[in-house]
């Protein structure tokens, strides 16, 4: 029997509108007023409702100012577009600077900072998500707006969720701190040195979740010096790295222990350059102060050379609760077709998938499996059928186990490049595996039927 409407409690109801406004802005509260009474009700006695802010060349000053006086003084979230400069504007500019203090989110420009006078001091309190981007040269430097930032409370700020979008050196700086839990950096179109990226990094200790867009940094490897000590991000929990020129060197330098998924995408080689070897951070994240022992998911996209295959193995031999591996790199499949078979185990990612290794610890000898806990397999790396077939019978339950070697988890996901499709091999695979798909478009869309 369906709910009543009616009978949903005010303050869900608020809450439920203010998400709204944040995706439709302001115009969608009139048509909740319209809806009922009791809607009208919740809309015009919940200031949070009209404290989400959304300004643009297009935005009335008008409907604007009455917004604001509706919205009292409760708390403000703030969308402000670069263009939205326009003189007759300017008063209502002005009444949100008078109002910053209020300020709990806010996704503005420098320049938008650089005129409102406020300084960090009369934001640090409140604000706890900032999305700054760069605005017009003339504001690059951030001038007084930290200065006499020290709280004399020794109260820590707010601020938790940092995006800081293609800024200069000394605003990013200026807002990092322990204080940080969620990073975000794009840096598009202009340099930055790695020592930068490690200088950032060292400052957000405490972060949960780290991400890295599209940052060329302008020195090569050879010419930076390594960090003076490790950086140590022991609450981190995700870590993505997108577009990141050099990102294994700045990778080397990150001690991440309580990491759980990670995320390397470079771009393509026409665009950005031959990829960096990953060689040196994997040999770097073995180390025991290093390995991210609790990694669950691990996805690398365009990231490889085939002289990083050997490293990226003995890399996965330390993640025992790795359950999700995604792999997108052809050069995976020409390390594989590169090399003989006496050294399969060493350098090809699918032999070392499909049978145990030999584990040396102390001079004792043992067998283990590679990914013991692997669950779901995704490979765009243009392998052979025939080099599947392995996989799936050993993680499948099929093969006899050699015994004293615990057998790994079962596979439950295979995603790979299946075609030309041979009906023998496919129908062994999914005897092995619950889902098996292929990613090819054709044989996505005609592999069922072809197999029937």
């Amino acid at each position: 029997m369906p709910a009543d409407i009616h009978a949903i409690p005010p303050e869900i109801l608020a809450a439920i509108f203010v998400m709204g406004v944040h995706t439709w802005e302001i115009q969608f509260v009139s048509t909740l007023s319209r809806v009922c009474q009791d809607w009208k009700s919740v809309v015009d006695n919940t200031p949070r409702l009209w404290g989400v802010i959304f300004i643009s060349s297009r935005s009335s000053p008008g409907v604007l100012e009455k917004q604001l006086a509706k919205a009292k003084a409760s708390p403000l979230s703030l969308w402000v577009l670069p263009c939205a400069q326009a003189i007759q504007l300017n008063r209502v500019r002005k009444q949100l600077f008078a109002l910053s203090a209020n300020w709990v989110e806010a996704d503005v420009g420098t320049a938008f900072l650089c005129e409102s006078g406020t300084g960090w001091n009369a934001l640090r309190h409140n604000l706890q998500r900032l999305t700054l981007c760069r605005g017009h040269s003339t504001s690059d430097d951030p001038g007084s707006f930290f200065e006499d930032s020290t709280d004399i409370s020794h109260r820590q700020p707010s601020l938790h969720t940092f995006y800081s979008l293609s800024l200069p050196v000394a605003w990013t700086r200026g807002f990092l701190g322990p204080w940080i839990k969620h990073f975000y950096l794009r840096q598009s179109g202009k340099g930055q040195k790695i020592t930068d990226t490690w200088e950032y990094l060292a400052r957000i200790p405490n972060a949960k979740t780290i991400s890295l867009y599209q940052v060329q940094h302008v020195e090569h490897p050879d010419e930076v010096l390594q960090p003076p000590c490790t950086i140590v991000l022991a609450k981190l929990r995700d870590l993505k790295f997108r577009r990141v020129k050099f990102s294994s060197v700045v990778l080397a330098a990150i001690a991440a222990p309580s990491l759980q998924t990670l995320s390397i995408d470079e771009a393509s080689e026409s665009v950005w350059g031959s990829p960096s070897s990953m060689s040196s951070c994997f040999t770097q994240w073995i180390q025991p102060s290093h390995t991210p022992a609790h990694l669950h998911t691990l996805e690398l996209i365009d990231t490889l050379k085939s002289g990083d295959i050997p490293y990226l193995i003995r890399f996965l031999r330390l993640l025992p609760n790795l359950v999700r591996l995604l792999i997108t790199d052809d050069e995976v499949g020409r390390a594989t077709a590169s090399t003989s078979t006496s050294s399969n185990g060493k350098v090809k990612l699918y032999y070392a998938l499909a049978y145990p290794y030999v584990n040396e610890d102390g001079g004792s000898t043992s067998s283990a499996w590679l990914c013991p806990s692997l669950m779901i397999l995704y490979l765009d790396t243009a392998p052979e059928l025939t080099e599947l077939i392995p996989i799936a019978r050993s993680r499948g339950g099929i093969a006899p186990f050699t015994a004293g070697i615990p057998p790994p988890a079962r596979l439950r996901r295979l995603e790979s490049n299946l075609c030309p499709v041979d009906l023998d091999e496919l129908n062994e695979l999914k005897c092995s595996i619950d889902e098996v798909n292929c990613i090819c478009l054709h044989c996505g869309l005609t592999i069922e039927d072809d197999s029937q």
